[in-house]
């Protein structure tokens, strides 16, 4: 679950777990960049509190930059519609116009409504935010990381019988950033391209997010090792015409090479394919592929060519010379390091 924080003493998976039990606070306010994870709350409460068949007459929404404070006060206090109670969604809770009226619903909320505000972001000075955090439950909800997100993705796909190797969650967030939305949604496209298949594995991922048409790092990688500098620049070069991140490209090359960095090393304590295979946690459909290609490099050469990696990243995100002549260069020192 996303990471959040909560000024009270209640924290997000405890909240989801009294939503589900139908124990709801009177005023919840949702703030943070990750509305993927507000929008799945705002679900739930939505979900557990008001019957499908009465939810068109008891749950309201409004947009604080359409609608006054007051008109939102007077949703509130009006009774549910046959329920036992209404929900009220209010987006852009930080335009709102502040009003004695607001204040006073805040300090003395309707028991038969959910009050639901969503923000971008919050003043934690204002007077307003201590008495909603008193009343009700405040949320911070921002972007998990890496290990966060990888168990999330892992609980995800588990919740479809299926499973997932880290490698291969880390290709995906390689290709679509580490948005729970942008995760989400590729997530359930690979789920139902997997079909019966009881395991997700690289290739899945390749196929469901066009990334084998926009990027072969296998072929990438098969060019500079084989020296192969003019083919290297005119592929790297047609995948910056096709609009692909120049940094999604060094993060692709950078894993690649680690993968190969660590092979290399588990060769040289005579660990077999099979063992190699366990321990990478490589999908057997690649392990050929990456073994062929660690041949072709010696240790010392990937080091420098993982160092080489490292500093294109530093200059893509700090230098402002053209992206083309980084990676240029970059394809350069990776085929030219001595062996």
């Amino acid at each position: 679950m996303a990471k959040a924080s909560s000024e009270g003493t209640i924290g997000i998976s405890e909240i989801i777990k009294q939503i589900e039990k139908k124990v709801f606070a009177p005023i919840y306010l949702f703030y943070g960049n990750e509305q993927y994870i507000i929008e799945e709350i705002i679900r739930l409460i939505v979900d557990t509190a008001v019957d499908p068949a009465l939810r068109q007459l008891n749950v309201e929404k409004y947009y604080c930059s359409e609608t006054d404070s007051e008109t939102i006060v007077t949703s509130a206090l009006s009774i549910p519609m046959l329920s036992e109670r209404k929900v009220i969604i209010v987006r852009d809770y930080e335009k709102i116009n502040d009003s004695k009226a607001l204040r006073h619903y805040f300090e003395h909320p309707s028991q038969s409504t959910i009050l639901v505000l969503t923000a971008n972001s919050i003043d934690k000075r204002k007077s307003i935010f201590s008495i909603i955090a008193k009343i009700g439950v405040t949320i911070k909800c921002e972007n998990l990381k890496k290990p966060e997100l990888i168990e999330w993705v892992k609980n995800k796909i588990h919740s479809y019988g299926k499973e997932i190797s880290d490698p291969t969650i880390e290709m995906l967030f390689d290709l679509k950033g580490n948005s729970l939305q942008e995760v989400y949604t590729e997530l359930e496209k690979v789920i139902t391209f997997a079909g019966d298949k009881k395991k997700i594995d690289e290739k899945d991922i390749l196929s469901v997010t066009g990334a084998t048409k926009e990027f072969n790092v296998f072929e990438l990688i098969n060019l500079i090792g084989n020296g192969e500098k003019s083919k290297a620049i005119i592929m790297m070069n047609k995948l910056l015409d096709q609009n692909t991140e120049p940094i999604l490209i060094v993060n692709l090359l950078s894993r690649h090479f680690i993968i190969l960095w660590k092979i290399q090393n588990l060769k040289r304590v005579n660990q077999n394919p099979n063992e190699i295979a366990s321990v990478m946690q490589i999908n057997p459909y690649f392990l050929k592929d990456y073994l062929s290609q660690a041949d072709k490099f010696n240790i010392v050469k990937l080091e420098k060519c993982i160092e080489f990696l490292k500093n294109a990243d530093l200059q893509l995100k700090s230098v402002s010379l053209p992206k083309r002549i980084i990676l240029d260069k970059l394809l350069c020192d990776l085929i030219t390091p001595a062996r």
